[in-house]
C-alpha cells in the first residue's frame, strides 16, 4: 500500500477542519455580542480547526495543516455572524467585528505554541 499523495493529506485536513468548523460556527453564534465570549469563542474554534487539522494530515509539515484550520476559523466566524436571528454585517462596525476574526487566528496560532510538537533536532 502505498502512502497517501499530497492531495490526499490535504482533502483529509480540509474535511476534519470543516467539521469542526461548522459546529464551532454553529456554538460561536450563540456569543456574538457578548462582551467577552464574542472573542473567545471565535477563539477556541480556531485551536479546535488546528487540532482537526493536525490530527487528520499528520503527514504534512505543519504549516499546510494550520494554514488550512485558519480558512476555516475564518468562515466559522463569519457564519457565527450570520447565524444570529437577522443576521450581522460581517465587519461593519470594524471595531465590534473585527476581534473575532483576530482571535480566530490566534487560536490557530495557539495550537502550534501549546500542542505541537518542538522540531527536532538534526544531528
Amino acid at each position: 500500500m502505498s502512502a497517501p499523495s499530497l492531495a490526499e493529506w490535504v482533502v483529509r485536513a480540509a474535511l476534519a477542519a470543516l467539521a469542526i468548523g461548522y459546529v464551532g460556527g454553529w456554538i460561536a453564534a450563540e456569543y456574538v455580542d457578548t462582551r467577552y465570549f464574542a472573542t473567545v469563542a471565535p477563539g477556541l474554534v480556531g485551536l479546535a480547526c488546528a487540532w482537526a487539522a493536525t490530527a487528520a494530515a499528520s503527514g504534512l509539515p505543519i504549516r499546510l495543516p494550520l494554514g488550512i484550520a485558519s480558512l476555516v476559523a475564518l468562515v466559522a466566524t463569519g457564519l457565527a455572524d450570520r447565524l444570529v436571528p437577522g443576521g450581522q454585517n460581517l465587519f461593519l462596525p470594524p471595531g465590534h467585528r473585527v476581534p473575532p476574526y483576530v482571535a480566530a487566528i490566534v487560536g490557530v496560532l495557539a495550537f502550534r505554541v501549546l500542542f505541537a510538537q518542538p522540531p527536532r533536532a538534526t544531528r
